[in-house]
């Protein structure tokens, strides 16, 4: 198991992998919002001040008298999982990211790999490209990204390292965030729901920013996604005001929309609940996938 730089031809072992590299953000074309419609969603928070009015959201109305730290428990295809059991052990495959120098190769077990996801053991054991190279390259995914899904692979979990302050990186956030739609891609539904908690821990009130990672999420999901419900709640929990008219570019017109029905919804069904994003932590089963 190694990840080798192919500039330089040295290897690392791929324990190593939860080692944090800088992670540039995927640049997407979403269609852009004006001021004037950030200050039509704005002015629902808080009218001409702007101020930050708490509402009840459907995602809040359940939880009742809830603990702040206690996160919520595994989902059930995550409990006891099954693991590989490498008795093919000199079978490797490899996963490529990066084009020309800045390319860099991630060598792991193909029995692990094809395990967990059933697009790589498509792929590997095809007569395609994949089948006979035993390589798979990811297009628009950052090295972090794929740093993150082999760790997964060995490991079953994700080790994210926190600032002095307690908060995280905005390019590790973004990496969990490409990590939840990676594994969508993947059909790998566990780590889309351990990525899921992470991306709430990260954007929790208190830690990272969520608002930059809003048009990738967009760009990269449809209709009905459970990530795009997820930040939009979450959103609707968090941000104030004055965050959609500092920087309305970051909010494209689709979100806002989701955005203005979530707000909608909450005042029409109990305006005089106060939305308290503590609970939001026993309401991520909401945005769980299930295995088919």
């Amino acid at each position: 198991m190694s990840h080798s730089d192919s500039s330089t031809g040295s290897e690392v072992s791929v324990m190593s992998v939860s080692k944090r590299r800088k992670v540039s953000a995927s640049s997407r074309t979403y269609v852009p919002v004006t001021s004037s419609v950030a200050a039509s969603v704005a002015a629902v928070f808080g009218g001409g001040a702007y101020r930050a009015t708490t509402l009840t959201t459907p995602l809040t109305a359940k939880a009742k008298n809830p603990a702040p730290e206690k996160l919520p428990t595994k989902s059930k295809d995550e409990q006891k999982p099954k693991k590989p059991n490498f008795s093919n052990s000199h079978e490797l495959v490899t996963l490529l990211v990066g084009q020309g120098p800045n390319e860099k190769k991630f060598v792991v077990h193909k029995e692990s790999a094809c395990f967990y996801s059933p697009v790589f053991k498509a792929a590997f054991n095809s007569s395609f490209i994949e089948g006979q190279t035993q390589e798979y390259r990811f297009d628009d995914v950052s090295e972090g990204t794929v740093q993150f899904l082999v760790q997964w692979l060995y490991h079953q979990e994700l080790s994210l390292v926190p600032l002095e302050d307690g908060k995280y990186k905005q390019d590790e956030f973004t990496s969990v965030v490409e990590l939840w739609i990676l594994a969508d891609k993947l059909l790998i539904t566990p780590l889309q729901n351990l990525a899921l908690r992470e991306i709430y821990k990260l954007g929790r009130p208190k830690g990272t920013s969520i608002s930059h990672v809003i048009p990738y999420v967009y760009s990269n999901t449809g209709p009905g996604s459970p990530l795009r419900r997820f930040v939009v709640d979450l959103c609707a929990s968090k941000l104030s005001a004055s965050t959609y008219l500092k920087t309305p570019q970051r909010f494209p017109q689709a979100m806002l929309i989701d955005l203005a029905t979530v707000l909608a919804g909450a005042i029409t069904s109990s305006a005089s609940q106060k939305l308290d994003p503590g609970r939001l932590e026993y309401e991520l089963s909401r945005y769980y996938i299930s295995r088919a």
